[in-house]
């Protein structure tokens, strides 16, 4: 039987009421003080962010092969993290997972529950327009599903 993966997330309670007054007093720190969240982005590293952020403006400015990049190598970073801070419920080593010459099924399928869900989306979206932005880019797209 193929290995699966489980990221576990131990989410605090909250009374509906105390979520709506959460929610009232939003500020960006929510990420380094709610516990939810900080919990639910343990596995990002510094080095991952870094990445992410760079690919960002690149992406933004509309410098998409630098963007495709930097999100691929934020993609691998995710991964090995993933893979060498142990949640998995397998061994694995983020050199077989990641090699090139590994295309098989279920190698496939594990880039892509590890991976990074933001860096694969606008990875694939640029590679759609053939890795240049249109000639009337303004930094952003409009979103055309969830």
């Amino acid at each position: 039987m193929p290995g699966t993966w489980v990221l576990i997330f131990f989410l605090f309670e909250r009374s509906p009421d105390q979520a709506d007054l959460d929610s009232d007093r939003y500020t960006p720190n929510i990420w380094n003080i709610d516990q939810d969240l900080k919990a639910m982005r343990q596995h990002i590293t510094e080095d991952f962010e870094e990445v992410f952020k760079d690919g960002r403006r690149k992406y933004l400015s509309g410098n998409w092969k630098e963007a495709i990049e930097c999100f691929r190598e934020a993609d691998k970073i995710m991964i090995t993290t993933m893979i060498e801070e142990g949640y998995l419920e397998f061994n694995l080593s983020s050199a077989r997972v990641l090699s090139n010459d590994n295309e098989n099924e279920e190698t496939i399928r594990l880039r892509q529950e590890m991976g990074d869900g933001p860096c694969r989306c606008l990875i694939s979206f640029m590679e759609r327009e053939g890795g240049t932005p249109p000639k009337n880019w303004k930094g952003y797209r409009p979103l055309t599903s969830k």
